[in-house]
């Protein structure tokens, strides 16, 4: 991780202390400060501090600073009690790729009671995540595939792709390959979780849509998957991601688009999520005998009851609807199938039998090899660019809570979400009316994680679009 701080000083990240912080300033002249939050949509925004003396350093990284929380959260808080403390993470302090001599530290909110302002996405997802390790002794991590396309002006090529016909493509097909490396390679050095990245189907030689901004331009597909990591961290993950892809993409006079569908007839964006539960660190998705634990079929029942009102925090735009009913590997009702790119939830494969897979191909290489890891997840596959990813992940939280309170209920409903009878489930909404109208018919299954402020808020934004 070639830009995060505590690397740097030879620390890991949850042991930096406010000295290790001050100690890379002086040593590297550095000379601002960005503090970044998570905003209301679970975006970063910032606050630029330049550093005075290293006395106002030490002082601001101590004590924080106040913001107009009204502005981020006018939905949720009054003008009248607008003042938040943003409190900096120093475990996330990074150098800045954007900005020479300056760092970036995520910061998290904290109210006027000076304790945690429990109504912020970040927040309200770790509470949520606090819930499953208080209730059950389990940890849940998650991995994010965040979709993109690339846009920039047509020029003609000879080494021109067909439409659809991105998947895993190389240069010279790809004109923006070196653009999409660059974002994954940023991501990578802050974050430290990235799993890969590569082109994805979507290849669109030029956009053919009048009303759009991008009418006549040139739109590749590109995806950065992510490592597993506490479902806390992956919702930071995805917001980092774009906050990178963004600002890579402006560097290069590029356009970026993560909406889940740019043009019909090609493929839209998703914004996949891999979900596992761990157990004194370990892996519990499969049983001793390779299959399928009663906790990973709990899950999965739970989250196929729940997909449809998940919708209204992770496919909250017109267009999302387009891409849910398009056929093109998308979702379209609530059941779940091994490794089917149709269904909602598509159980992967997982290196069952170790990871030791190079022997059947190096035939004389006689090494061995052994991973500690086991790699089974779930994957949900619903949810798009459009989401609020914090709160999805926080449903997913609620889901799975409910999935896990009634373990022995759940693991039996996995066999009526199962694939044979997938043509019997109802179907995911047809559009955002529907998605509200079953968010707030459903409400009370989410009293657990939202407050009934963020439910209105997740209600009103539906409504409004």
């Amino acid at each position: 991780m070639d830009l995060t701080i505590a690397f740097k000083q030879n620390k890991q990240p949850q042991n930096m202390q406010r000295s290790d912080i001050l100690d890379y300033i002086q040593k590297n002249d550095i000379d601002t400060i960005y503090f970044q939050y998570i905003d209301l949509e679970g975006e970063i925004r910032e606050l630029v501090i330049p550093i005075n003396s290293i006395e106002y350093a030490h002082r601001i990284l101590a004590s924080g600073e106040r913001i107009d929380g009204s502005s981020i959260f006018k939905q949720l808080i009054p003008t009248g009690g607008s003042d938040l403390y943003i409190i900096p993470n120093y475990s996330t302090a990074y150098k800045n790729p954007f900005d020479e001599n300056s760092i970036n530290i995520i910061c998290n909110f904290v109210n006027k009671q000076e304790k945690r302002a429990e109504f912020t996405p970040n927040n309200v997802l770790i509470n949520a995540a606090d819930m499953i390790k208080k209730r059950h002794d389990l940890e849940l991590w998650a991995l994010g595939e965040l979709e993109f396309y690339l846009i920039g002006e047509y020029e003609y090529s000879p080494f021109n792709l067909k439409a659809q016909g991105g998947y895993h493509q190389t240069t010279p097909f790809l004109k923006y390959r070196s653009v999409a490396n660059e974002i994954a390679k940023v991501v990578s050095q802050i974050t430290g979780n990235v799993k890969y990245a590569h082109s994805e189907v979507g290849y669109i030689p030029k956009i053919e849509k009048p009303d759009s901004q991008w009418n006549g331009k040139h739109a590749e597909q590109y995806e950065v998957e992510f490592l597993p990591a506490p479902i806390e961290t992956a919702g930071l993950n995805v917001s980092i991601a774009k906050w990178v892809a963004r600002n890579v993409a402006a560097k290069h006079n590029l356009g970026i688009s993560f909406m889940p569908k740019l043009q019909n007839g090609h493929a839209g964006n998703g914004l996949h999520f891999h979900l596992e539960l761990l157990k004194n660190k370990n892996n519990i998705m499969r049983n001793e005998n390779g299959e399928l634990s009663d906790e990973s079929l709990a899950i999965i029942a739970a989250l196929c009851e729940y997909a449809p009102s998940l919708t209204a925090m992770g496919n909250r735009v017109k267009s999302s609807y387009e891409r849910l009913n398009s056929g093109q590997e998308t979702p379209s009702s609530a059941y779940w199938n091994k490794l089917d790119r149709n269904a909602l939830i598509r159980i992967p494969l997982a290196w069952q039998n170790g990871e030791d897979l190079a022997s059947i191909v190096n035939k004389n290489n006689s090494e061995s090899y052994h991973s500690p890891f086991k790699r089974q997840t779930v994957e949900l596959r619903s949810a798009d660019g459009s989401a609020n990813h914090f709160f999805l992940l926080a449903g997913i939280c609620q889901a799975i809570i409910v999935g896990l309170n009634n373990l022995e209920i759940y693991k039996e409903k996995a066999k009526q979400y199962s694939n044979s009878n997938h043509n019997l489930l109802d179907p995911l909404p047809k559009d955002l009316n529907e998605s509200a109208k079953l968010f707030k018919n459903n409400r009370n299954k989410y009293k657990e994680v939202f407050s009934e402020k963020i439910m209105e808020y997740i209600i009103n934004y539906l409504s409004k679009k």
